[in-house]
């Protein structure tokens, strides 16, 4: 026995497949690991976020009702936004008809509901005067008081 019998090359038998299995460990690692790094995002310094007492532009916005709306934001975000007030039945085509007269609509975001649905204020500038969607409406008698 050239190198001390059986149990030697036991020994040797024992490292090598112990270093053949951390060479498959780490080129296992390698590729997997990889592939990990590539599946998570690692969100934008400017990335948009919605909170509340966020002022937002209004990209496009669909009336559902004189106090319920569709509303496209920035970066095609859409959201269901709610009034604070109750329209009356009627005031939706009265509510096109303003929102197609006025310029710079601006959404404020005040709290977002369990339902998915946000309690907003919408702003907009009608006639070089800022006006609140809900003033006009109750100034207009379309709300239930």
């Amino acid at each position: 026995m050239i190198f001390g019998g059986v149990m030697y090359n036991k020994r040797i038998f024992d490292l090598i497949t112990l270093g053949l299995w951390v060479c498959v460990a780490i080129v296992l690692y390698v590729q997997n690991g990889a592939g990990l790094l590539e599946k998570i995002k690692i969100p934008e310094k400017n990335a948009f976020v919605l909170r509340p007492n966020n002022e937002l532009d209004i990209k496009k916005i669909s009336v559902i009702s004189g106090d319920s709306f569709d509303i496209t934001l920035q970066n095609k975000i859409r959201i269901f936004a709610k009034l604070s007030v109750l329209s009356i039945e009627g005031s939706k085509q009265r509510v096109i008809s303003l929102l197609n007269s006025i310029t710079s609509p601006k959404v404020l975001l005040l709290k977002k509901q369990q339902d998915g649905r946000w309690l907003v204020s919408i702003n907009f500038m009608l006639d070089s005067k800022e006006v609140k969607l809900e003033d006009w409406l109750l100034s207009n008698n379309l709300v239930y008081r």
